[in-house]
């Protein structure tokens, strides 16, 4: 479910004043959020971000194939307390370019990471039932 709020009712939701920027609130959930999420002008019952509410980061590297992988993933809480920083296993004559000056990530990084199928099923359990925010 996605809400694209407006200025106003952001403002008045989650109490923020900072800029004029609308805010894309995402809920990741396989069965319907506690709250009920509209984005069609009625009121409605918030989920509480501030407890809920986390965030994804995602650095990738350049494959061979000249597709981009994912390297390395991080969630963080709304206190940037970090709940997951995980880098993930790829076999270096797979790699055409570990793009070290923008991602931060050196070959070491991913010797011994666990699977993309593992920091996938980790970052997913983290998800569940909460708000991502970006």
């Amino acid at each position: 479910i996605s809400i694209a709020a407006s200025r106003q009712r952001r403002d008045e939701l989650f109490n923020l004043k900072k800029n004029n920027s609308s805010l894309v609130v995402h809920i990741v959930r396989t069965a319907p959020a506690p709250g009920k999420w509209m984005d069609d002008g009625n009121d409605f019952e918030a989920v509480d971000v501030i407890t809920s509410g986390v965030a994804l980061d995602c650095e990738m590297v350049v494959l061979t194939t000249r597709k981009s992988s994912l390297a390395r993933c991080s969630i963080v809480d709304w206190d940037e307390s970090v709940l997951l920083d995980e880098y993930v296993f790829i076999s270096p004559s797979d790699i055409l370019d570990y793009v070290t000056q923008v991602s931060g990530i050196q070959p070491k990084h991913l010797e011994g990471a666990p699977s993309f199928e593992v920091v996938r099923a980790r970052a997913a359990s983290l998800l569940e039932g909460r708000v991502l925010i970006g």
